[in-house]
């Protein structure tokens, strides 16, 4: 039990009050009156969960009002709970973020509270405050990782939200940190569909015009990169064919290349696995989809090659496959012609 002169009551009037008198510790909380409220936390028996008529605790009320001080006292005694809730729903964080309160909403993001507790209407602290244009308290909700794109209960975004009340800075900032400008509520209306001023419109069009130009940029820049990521790769099927590394080849195939492509002579892995009697090269690359026919810049095919060293063994693997034996280069040969001009009797036969 303890004395305070001049509150609820005249100036010079002495009050008793006792440790039980929640409604007089609330009122002290709501005041801001420091000194009445640490004789309150002082006394052992003060249940620091008592709510007032609104549901409010002393930790939610000091948040409402923004008492920094009382607001420290209640944290120190850690006998207060950071996630209770209010008649409607109110967290301290979201009471304070409604409020603008920066600075008790920095002191409760230090007691890592959840950030995206949610009140009666499903709005988190940051969409709270987005709608109300508080835009210090939503940056430093950004910082702490808040969800930008969370939704109330009937769908709306911080950016909805921010865009419908006209808060220009609040809803510039939210754009810039990602807030997704395409997001509808359950009316289907966007951010640019809830803009009431034309500055909010401007403002909104200009961003997802110049998003829209970036994304056609960084999708020119992917197709870019996949071009010549897929001509990295064709150059090293080429060269590990031309060299017969099987188990390189075997390796760069999972990465799907293009069985086909060719090098400067449009001579392909095919072609120079015959020209060298690669055979288990040969095989690979026919299993994985090569084209026994194309031919390079004089009109050679792979069989051509191979009748050409005599190779008899890709001879007969390529004939297997379906390879055109009337085919005819750029000087009017055939592959049984260039078998001749081997003089390997066997690759003759082969092609007859």
């Amino acid at each position: 039990m303890f004395f305070m002169s001049g509150y609820f009551g005249e100036k010079d009037e002495e009050l008793e009050f006792d440790s039980t008198d929640v409604d007089a510790f609330l009122k002290a909380v709501e005041d801001g009156h420091e000194d009445l409220v640490e004789k309150f936390i002082e006394d052992l028996d003060l249940d620091l969960e008592e709510t007032d008529e609104q549901g409010f605790t002393a930790l939610i009320r000091s948040s409402v009002e923004g008492h920094e001080g009382i607001l420290e006292m209640l944290l120190d005694t850690g006998k207060v709970d950071l996630e209770a809730k209010s008649n409607n729903g109110y967290t301290s964080l979201i009471a304070a973020a409604f409020y603008g309160h920066a600075n008790i909403v920095e002191l409760l993001l230090k007691q890592e509270v959840d950030l995206e507790a949610q009140d009666s209407f499903g709005y988190s602290a940051i969409v709270r405050a987005s709608e109300e244009g508080h835009t210090g308290v939503v940056q430093l909700l950004i910082e702490a990782s808040a969800d930008i794109n969370a939704k109330t209960n009937n769908g709306n975004t911080s950016l909805c939200l921010s865009s419908k009340e006209g808060r220009i800075d609040t809803a510039t900032l939210l754009l810039q940190h990602g807030a997704n400008i395409s997001a509808e509520n359950e009316e289907g209306e966007s951010a640019l569909g809830l803009a009431k001023t034309e500055e909010m419109r401007h403002l909104l069009s200009e961003f997802a015009n110049t998003q829209q130009e970036e994304e056609d940029d960084d999708e020119d820049e992917m197709e870019e990169e996949e071009e010549e990521d897929k001509d990295v790769l064709a150059s090293l099927v080429i060269a590990a064919a031309g060299r017969g590394e099987i188990e390189k080849l075997t390796s760069l195939f999972r990465r799907k290349p293009d069985a086909d492509a060719s090098d400067a002579s449009n001579r392909t892995a095919l072609i120079h696995a015959c020209n060298k009697n690669h055979l288990d090269v040969c095989i690979l690359l026919l299993q994985s989809g090569a084209s026994v026919d194309l031919h390079d810049a004089g009109g050679r095919t792979p069989l051509m090659f191979a009748a050409g060293r005599g190779f008899v063994k890709v001879i007969r693997l390529l004939l297997d496959h379906g390879a055109d034996i009337s085919r005819i280069d750029k000087k009017g040969r055939t592959a049984l012609g260039w078998a001749k001009e081997s003089g390997n009797a066997e690759a003759v036969d082969c092609l007859n």
